[in-house]
């Protein structure tokens, strides 16, 4: 179980870098009109990134204190 909390910690935590690196080549590469509003498709990928990335952040400390618990609970079953 420590190991699988781990896994997941460390994916959530490549999954967040992931966002931030598509936030930031979006915001490189969005086409921006002064005189308009944001489009649509902008505001979404800007909502949906910043929304996840605020969503998971304390995620991966807490897969590992997760991970730390149950290794500690293992090493108490196996008497060490």
């Amino acid at each position: 179980m420590a190991e699988r909390c781990q896994k997941v910690a460390t994916q959530t935590r490549e999954d967040i870098e992931m966002h931030k690196n598509l936030l930031a080549d979006f915001n490189q590469t969005v086409v921006k009109n002064a005189k308009a509003d944001e489009n649509p498709y902008s505001k979404n990928v800007h909502s949906h990134c910043e929304k996840y990335i605020k969503a998971s952040e304390a995620l991966p400390a807490e897969g590992d204190a997760s991970a730390k618990v149950h290794t500690l609970r293992a090493k108490q079953v196996e008497g060490k």
